[in-house]
């Protein structure tokens, strides 16, 4: 005897969890961080010198520059890389 294929309902969890995912509004944007600001100002510059250059290459060179700029709240400071290398992670043997 063959079977037979029983139609199934279709339904996705995107339209169930859609209504709880709206974003609200009327909540106000944060303002733009320093980086942001410095970002855009100096890729528009960047762009206007080299226009031969692309998009990544400069967003590259203006944060070189970002690294050691006065608006940078963190200028002289070693980086807070998350990652720990190898000579920092202590062995117990």
């Amino acid at each position: 005897m063959a079977k037979t294929m029983t139609a199934k309902s279709k339904t996705t969890r995107s339209s169930a969890a859609g209504s709880d995912s709206k974003k609200d509004v009327a909540k106000p944007k944060r303002p733009p961080t320093l980086y942001n600001l410095f970002i855009k100002e100096n890729t528009k510059k960047w762009r206007e010198a080299h226009p031969e250059d692309s998009y990544k290459n400069a967003f590259k060179e203006v944060a070189k520059m970002w690294k050691d700029a006065p608006e940078n709240p963190n200028r002289g400071k070693p980086s807070s890389s998350k990652k720990k290398g190898l000579s920092e992670v202590s062995t117990n043997v």
